[in-house]
């Protein structure tokens, strides 16, 4: 479930790529995610609307307590509104397991920034549409940096 602000966000998000939606033929989704209990949850998520074939092939990573990676949506079998509303449901099954985005009572937040000061450093326009969720428990640092460290990425 969704907060009433955060519709209206996702709503002016999708009409300022309106015009250009159909050039993005290459979309993807890189995450970070953190194991909790038993369950590996979404840190850090980002949608690439690409026109042009990503510059390295999708590749993954897991250790015990991490994983993350990059999958096009095509191998998700979601358009960027489905995985939208994918992730809005909390969980998003994935070839490497499923992935969760719970939010406290199930509402989740959103925002939009149609200027994301990562576009205006190269003079470019970037629409940016933030999910949020609820908080997570705290990372063990630097437990986890030297798992990551140590670790060996999983293809």
């Amino acid at each position: 479930m969704l907060l009433p602000a955060g519709q209206k966000f996702i709503d002016e998000f999708f009409a300022a790529i309106a015009h250009y939606e159909a050039a993005f033929q290459h979309v993807g989704f890189s995450y970070l995610a953190v194991k909790f209990g038993t369950r590996f949850e979404i840190l850090r998520g980002r949608i690439f609307l690409r026109t042009a074939p990503p510059p390295t092939a999708p590749s993954h990573f897991e250790s015990f307590h991490v994983r993350a990676g990059h999958y096009a949506l095509t191998d998700l079998g979601f358009d960027v509104r489905g995985l939208i509303d994918q992730l809005l449901t909390g969980s998003l099954k994935t070839p490497h397991g499923e992935l969760f985005f719970a939010a406290p009572g199930g509402r989740h937040g959103a925002s939009f920034q149609p200027f994301h000061p990562d576009g205006l450093l190269n003079q470019q326009r970037f629409n940016v549409l933030t999910l949020m969720a609820g908080e997570t428990e705290s990372i063990r640092q630097p437990e986890i940096d030297w798992e990551i460290k140590s670790g060996v990425a999983a293809v």
